[in-house]
């Protein structure tokens, strides 16, 4: 299961690599996560996506937070922050929050402040074009998918 992106991408779209420590950004970059089924509480998964690809020296500050919803209505989570290395900014990101029932997934736009500043409008349009894809030969998110090979109806 994935979270699709529906615009057609401006930027490379990126597969969110888990532990990977990210060197600061030179261009802008947009990355995407697995749904991942969320806990009770949606707080860990948060922290852990805010903070994805740095060490634990970086400072995470959030700019500002709001509800929205994407371009079809699925409601989302809008994080801008500043992340900063010894008292030095050293990028900007904007994070959208997806949550498809008890699933979640990310899409993360990072990047020198003054470039996601120039993009915004259509980096925005992009982030919220997002979609569940359901569709997986590891998980089962319905019964039709335990019946589908076999012809049988539940």
């Amino acid at each position: 299961m994935r979270l699709v992106l529906e615009e057609t991408p401006f930027l490379e779209v990126r597969d969110v690599a888990p532990n990977a420590a990210l060197s600061p950004p030179t261009q802008l970059e947009l990355y995407v996560t697995p749904l991942l089924a969320l806990g009770s509480s949606l707080l860990p998964w948060k922290k852990a996506a805010l903070q994805w690809g740095l060490t634990p020296e970086h400072r995470v500050e959030v700019i500002s937070e709001k509800d929205g919803s994407s371009s079809v209505e699925w409601p989302v989570r809008i994080a801008e922050t500043a992340i900063s290395l010894r008292g030095e900014v050293t990028e900007a990101r904007i994070t959208v929050f997806y949550v498809f029932m008890e699933w979640g997934g990310t899409v993360v736009l990072r990047g020198p402040a003054d470039q996601i500043a120039r993009e915004r409008e259509r980096a925005m349009k992009l982030m919220l074009s997002g979609r569940p894809d359901w569709m997986s030969d590891d998980d089962i998110v319905a019964l039709a998918q335990v019946y589908a090979d076999s012809g049988a109806r539940p």
